[in-house]
């Protein structure tokens, strides 16, 4: 198609600019100044100084407005964008609290929304794959982690690649569509039995004085992004620990899923100490410029029954308020709770999302919508910047 004067066209990549053919006048900085260069080379150009992808970015970056067509009355305006990822992961010091669950579903309900050639990645980094046992059944993870199509092969392959080639494999070859009644868009980096290896391994590391392997799932964003990948959602074991923190280093936001009960409030309290103390020095340590974000604390499995999970829900809700993530962002709780029902098992069993078990737990449903509202606003949005 041929561009007209007064046209806009707006650009993802180097791949969609280039069938234009059109020609540029190099901006300064760029190599044969003044001379007109391919748009292709151009774009390389601009980009040649920035790293593949940046965690404080959100949607896209806009690059550049510079481009005038010599053939259209140099009246056509090219805008030029770097699409980028959003991590997210869901964080517990304690198995449990259906982390698991919430990462599944949630990726899912983004993955319905989401438009263009948008798409959603779940990274199971779990040695339980639980993510990946709840979307496609024990069988089918089974046989991928035989084939080595596995978060676990993913990163063993990366590290050797980097140490090697310096260069990060490509993730496409581990990927798996979710397929069935999940979202067409939504696709799985299946987790593998294994995956403690690599935790045992970066903890060697950690001890001899390293912190390089907390970027190591930061190194596989630039090719995400470049499959088309806008979200990632990281489902690591409960616990805090090297898997864990590799996830949160890869992050921009982390939401706290807590089961309102006794230990609730302790585990809280234990993850906030934990993360201030330790986590969040490490990841500086690790190069990253801006820590990720707290996209909030959801309640989750609250027994209807009981009178003191709404209770101790409600006092957590109040001691949480009271803090604030690096002394400057609130830290959100969601006024949408999850109660325990059977829908969320019926689901797991069936490996359909909870979306689609309407008729087993209309209500189910209904509380997960609204959570997931709430959810978008603070975290796909990022509402939580502005709360600061």
């Amino acid at each position: 198609m041929r561009p007209h004067r007064g046209d806009v066209i707006r650009v993802d990549s180097v791949q969609h600019i280039a069938p234009l053919r059109s020609v540029v006048k190099s901006p300064a900085g760029c190599a044969n100044r003044g001379q007109a260069k391919p748009a292709s080379d151009y774009l390389r150009c601009l980009t040649a100084d920035r790293p593949a992808a940046s965690p404080k970015l959100t949607e896209f970056r806009l690059l550049k407005t510079a481009w005038r067509s010599s053939e259209a009355d140099k009246h056509i305006s090219v805008l030029v964008f770097q699409k980028t990822v959003k991590v997210i992961t869901f964080l517990s010091v304690k198995g449990g609290v259906g982390k698991t669950t919430l990462t599944v579903n949630t990726a899912n309900e983004l993955a319905e929304r989401v438009g263009g050639s948008e798409k959603v990645l779940i990274i199971d980094l779990d040695a339980q794959a639980g993510a990946t046992v709840y979307v496609l059944g024990h069988k089918q993870q089974e046989d991928l982690e035989k084939k080595g199509r596995t978060a676990y092969e993913l990163l063993r392959s990366t590290l050797k690649g980097i140490k090697e080639a310096g260069e990060a494999p490509d993730p496409e070859k581990f990927i798996v569509g979710a397929g069935g009644d999940w979202s067409s868009r939504l696709y799985l980096l299946p987790g593998d039995s294994r995956i403690m290896a690599i935790e045992r391994e970066v903890v060697a590391e950690a001890a001899a004085g390293g912190f390089g392997w907390f970027a190591l799932l930061r190194q596989l964003l630039p090719k995400l992004r470049d499959s088309g990948y806008s979200y990632v959602f990281i489902d690591p074991p409960a616990a805090f620990g090297a898997l864990a923190r590799m996830a949160l280093a890869a992050a921009d936001y982390f939401v706290v899923p807590i089961v309102p009960d006794d230990f609730g409030r302790v585990s809280f309290r234990m993850f906030v100490s934990d993360f201030f103390n330790e986590a969040a020095w490490q990841i500086k340590l690790s190069g990253r410029d801006e820590l990720p974000l707290c996209g909030g604390v959801v309640f989750n499995r609250i027994d209807s029954r009981s009178s003191k999970h709404e209770s101790i829900a409600s006092s957590i809700a109040k001691e949480v308020s009271r803090s604030k993530l690096y002394g400057k962002y609130p830290i959100p709780v969601y006024e949408s709770r999850l109660h325990d029902y059977i829908a969320y098992v019926l689901s797991l069993e069936k490996h359909k999302p909870l979306s689609k078990m309407k008729s087993e737990g209309k209500k189910a449903v209904e509380e997960f919508a609204s959570y997931f509202n709430e959810f978008y606003e603070y975290v796909v949005r990022d509402k939580v910047k502005n709360l600061g």
